[in-house]
């Protein structure tokens, strides 16, 4: 966090940001790059903003609030794969001008979002032989089944849309 406001995007399956009052939302944190910038600063500042942006319409509605981590319990479980669960006690809602937002169309969601059993994929930066020593055991386990793969090799299938 190092004391700097921290811009994240997170996404899920349609539904995924709950509202669970006029006051009260909630949304979950899957399985990231380990860094836990969004995480830290919820927990070292709590004061956090959204942004939602519907391409498609398009629409853009900000949201602020003080946040906290929860980290097991019913809610949490209600959310596949979630390592946590991020609820927001709204104290601003307003909409935004979207003239700058360019209009697009959901093709397909990421193949990362969490099933219903919580299972995804391992993300590709994970396979790259450089970065073993700082993943957790069952990670580097996932990536040597997967097979690890070069920088170079990162780089060119991402630069290809290859995410798997």
């Amino acid at each position: 966090a190092f004391g700097f406001p921290s811009c994240s995007y997170k996404g899920g399956a349609p539904g995924f940001v709950r509202v669970l009052s006029p006051t009260r939302l909630t949304f979950p944190h899957f399985d990231g790059n380990g860094m836990f910038m969004s995480l830290g600063n919820i927990a070292d500042r709590a004061k956090i903003g959204m942004l939602f942006i519907d391409f498609e319409r398009p629409e853009r509605l900000r949201v602020r609030g003080e946040a906290q981590l929860i980290e097991s319990g019913p809610l949490v479980e209600s959310y596949p794969g979630a390592q946590y669960v991020v609820q927001l006690v709204v104290s601003n809602v307003w909409v935004n001008c979207p003239r700058y937002v360019h209009q697009m169309t959901t093709d397909a969601a990421s193949p990362y979002i969490p099933d219903e059993v919580g299972q995804s994929p391992i993300a590709l930066w994970k396979r790259l032989d450089v970065m073993q020593d700082v993943l957790t055991d069952g990670d580097r386990a996932r990536a040597l089944a997967a097979g690890l793969i070069s920088i170079e090799t990162y780089h060119q299938m991402v630069s290809e849309g290859e995410l798997l």
